[in-house]
């Protein structure tokens, strides 16, 4: 019976914690200025929903609060319109932003996105992405990088993929005291995730 908790337990762990940096959530498109929206963000970097307010301050930049549970996921990041303007089927769009995980980050994506309103597909977005891990579970830095890909589908689900790199030799990979991978683990760098997204 013992060993059968312990194996849940680890099994939730690994869920919770397959991911350890987490990642702003880029909304599709281009929100009108002064309108407001919100997402959820389902995921394994986290054991709980990330809720995220999204609010269109200028026709070029949206700011963002990301809000975890107790406080994983937690943060706020910018997207700025480097290209295109509101209502345009093709964006370039800067996300960058702080989240608050296991492995603490400041990340930068830069995202080429297509946009069509009334198909059911209505995004497509693909881009690299920077991940500066700030202090991970050995209190380390890492610095990552790759790409983020994503597709919506009707304004409503985002499905959004993506994995970042460290590229530094003879580093630890895993905390001999908690087991967790660090911020130079390759499973760090993994994200998927299930965005829902509210009018």
């Amino acid at each position: 019976m013992e060993r059968y908790k312990q194996s849940i337990l680890s099994l939730v762990l690994m869920i919770g914690l397959a991911g350890c940096a987490g990642h702003p959530v880029i909304y599709p498109g281009k929100m009108e200025p002064g309108t407001r929206t919100y997402s959820f963000a389902f995921s394994g970097e986290n054991l709980f929903p990330v809720y995220s307010l999204h609010q269109s301050v200028s026709p070029k930049m949206d700011l963002n609060l990301h809000v975890g549970v107790p406080f994983w996921g937690s943060g706020f990041s910018m997207t700025y319109l480097a290209k295109g303007i509101p209502g345009a089927t093709r964006f370039t769009k800067i996300n960058a932003g702080y989240i608050y995980q296991q492995n603490q980050s400041v990340e930068l994506n830069i995202v080429r996105e297509w946009h069509h309103r009334t198909s059911k597909l209505s995004s497509i977005m693909l881009g690299p992405r920077i991940t500066w891990i700030l202090k991970d579970v050995r209190e380390d830095k890492a610095l990552r990088f790759g790409c983020v890909g994503g597709l919506a589908f009707r304004k409503r689900l985002l499905l959004e993929a993506g994995y970042t790199h460290d590229f530094a030799l003879n580093t630890m990979k895993q905390d001999p005291d908690s087991n967790l991978p660090t911020g130079h683990h390759p499973v760090t760098g993994l994200s998927v995730r299930l965005i829902y997204m509210g009018k």
